[in-house]
């Protein structure tokens, strides 16, 4: 065997070793991924059940018992309070100019809307302005990560469940001084309101929806999407050393 063939043999040899390592990375990856997924639908899985059983019955409840108009009421008195969070995003994002709005926004409902309970900050065209912890993350850079689904709470990524744990913390129940029952009291009313809002949302995925884990996955991770290419759009300030 002369020295050109002996190398040649080396080479396909070395090329299929490197081969071989890579498909076997490869397919730990894939297992490693569908292990994960696995274990995500299964959470998903066990919060409809819980929803089925628990949240499901008493929303159903809420809404026969509760007239539409107050039903709208504690809505939108309860909406008004995430305007505090939502202001207080906008100034860690660097946005004094919707800050400004929204703050004014809280202001103006809270006073000419009786406590909230009509938006007419919106009607009078100071529009509601979606952010929260989760979206302040995205202007600074922080990437998603991979989709989850938290017990409870429903469907999220590793960025905005970082989020959802600091909006909970500065959650007007949390920040303003009173009983353990009264933070009880308004953190029941509204977890009970944000259900209620999803309702028609449910009905929706049960009566379209062959794969339902599926498809809250691509509408979530959509509607993320959306929001972070927003945030692109936001000019962080910056900060000479």
């Amino acid at each position: 065997m002369n020295k050109r063939n002996l190398f040649a043999i080396i080479v396909i040899s070395f090329s299929l070793m490197l081969s071989a390592c890579s498909t076997l990375n490869f397919n730990k990856k894939m297992n490693l991924k569908i292990t994960i997924q696995k274990k995500i639908s299964r959470f998903f899985k066990i919060n409809q059940s819980i929803d089925n059983l628990v949240f499901i019955p008493i929303v159903g409840c809420y809404n026969l018992v509760i007239p539409e108009y107050v039903r709208d009421c504690i809505h939108n008195a309860l909406d008004n309070t995430n305007n505090i969070n939502s202001a207080f995003n906008s100034i860690l994002q660097g946005n004094c100019h919707d800050a400004i709005n929204t703050l004014g926004r809280f202001m103006f409902n809270t006073t000419m809307g009786i406590g909230g309970c009509f938006d007419v900050a919106s009607k009078s065209g100071a529009m509601k302005i979606q952010n929260d912890f989760g979206t302040t993350l995205a202007v600074w850079g922080v990437k998603p990560g991979p989709y989850i689904v938290l017990p409870l709470i429903g469907p999220s990524n590793l960025r905005d469940s970082a989020g959802t744990l600091f909006d909970i913390l500065s959650s007007p129940v949390n920040i303003i001084p009173c009983s353990k029952s009264c933070k009880i009291g308004f953190a029941s009313l509204l977890a009970l309101d944000s259900r209620a809002d999803l309702l028609y949302a449910t009905d929706l995925l049960n009566n379209i929806a062959i794969d339902q884990y599926t498809l809250t996955r691509d509408s979530y991770m959509g509607k993320r999407t959306i929001i972070d290419q927003c945030a692109d759009d936001i000019n962080v300030p910056y900060y000479e050393d």
